[in-house]
């Protein structure tokens, strides 16, 4: 797992430098390393760009202990009004909830009990 932290780090580095001269094969060399090594551990992901949210995840909870028992949580979430889909996941409606959040029950599972599913967009 260190090794994945150190991709993560490596690969955020790029990414948020605002260096466009990192932008191009450096950015991509650590995307598809970072992806290898998701993978080798059976981490899932489905597609590109969720190994960039993933990679966030992975270096803020470095120094956090994860729990490998799911938690259930309840979260207010707010559904956008074209299909539905929630667009915003909060802890607490944010101000007093005049936005009309909904609660929602969350499940909270450690990456290790997810169902491995890779699928890379290489377009």
């Amino acid at each position: 797992m260190n090794n994945l932290i150190t991709l993560a780090k490596n690969y955020l580095s790029i990414v948020d430098s605002g260096d466009p001269e990192r932008q191009g094969d450096e950015r991509t060399a650590a995307h598809e390393a970072l992806m290898d090594e998701m993978q080798r551990l059976k981490i899932p992901f489905y597609a590109r760009y969720e190994a960039r949210w993933i990679a966030r995840w992975l270096v803020q909870r470095d120094s956090q202990p994860v729990t490998e028992l799911p938690e259930l949580k309840v979260m207010f979430a707010k559904p956008n009004e074209f299909n539905g889909i929630v667009e915003e996941l909060h802890d607490i409606p944010p101000d007093d909830n005049k936005a009309g959040y909904m609660p929602v029950l969350v499940t909270i599972l450690s990456l290790s009990l997810a169902q491995p599913i890779y699928e890379r967009n290489n377009e």
